[in-house]
């Protein structure tokens, strides 16, 4: 089950606070050394969290104004492999309880980082990551939640009415076989108009195939 790919992929050239925000996350768990005191700095993973927890603990580390970290992406020091087994995080990925325990990510996260400088310059990738978590949310948890969801966080970040309320309307119509399947087809045109600026799909550069 080994790939090709080599993760912790560090000269992207873009900056690393917005990798992480839009999910291209720069590095895993096994990849960071950390002082003891900057571990008692930060705190601790956030047992609330069914997921992401490292995404969590690296922005949180990545978000603190005065840490200073060098990164080195000479050689390999670890190789990852996922659990087969059922009880691995990837098999319940889209479990209610996971769901929603990504939601309250957001939720976390939210009030600070619409303040950052980072977020201002490029808000693209939150807002991507926000889709993909409203999508999931209105699928598997609660159509009527998952909709306010992402229409307030996408709101919040100040893109237009007109732009919330088509995306919006691509989850509910394109999304839902409740729906005529040639209904639901004409949605396509959301991500078409909106090209330059989708946020459907995430994007990550944070592997690379090893030579």
């Amino acid at each position: 089950g080994d790939t090709h790919l080599q993760w912790n992929y560090l000269d992207s050239g873009r900056n690393d606070l917005l990798r992480f925000l839009s999910i291209d996350t720069p590095w895993q768990t096994t990849g960071v050394f950390w002082k003891a005191e900057t571990v008692r700095k930060i705190g601790y993973w956030d047992e609330k969290l069914a997921s992401y927890q490292d995404w969590d603990y690296h922005l949180r580390a990545v978000l603190q104004d005065d840490l200073k970290y060098l990164k080195v992406s000479e050689g390999y020091d670890t190789f990852y492999r996922l659990d087969d087994s059922s009880a691995s995080i990837s098999k319940s990925y889209y479990s209610a309880r996971n769901i929603l325990s990504t939601v309250y990510l957001v939720e976390k996260f939210y009030p600070l980082l619409v303040r950052t400088s980072a977020l201002k310059e490029d808000r693209h990738g939150f807002a991507t990551f926000i889709f993909h978590v409203a999508t999931m949310y209105y699928k598997y948890v609660d159509k009527e939640k998952g909709q306010s969801f992402l229409k307030n966080y996408l709101s919040g970040l100040g893109y237009s009415s007109l732009f919330v309320n088509s995306w919006c309307s691509y989850m509910m119509y394109r999304r839902d076989k409740a729906y005529p399947k040639v209904f639901r087809k004409a949605f396509d045109l959301v991500p078409v108009i909106y090209s330059s600026n989708s946020i459907l799909k995430i994007k990550s550069t944070c592997k690379k195939a090893v030579q």
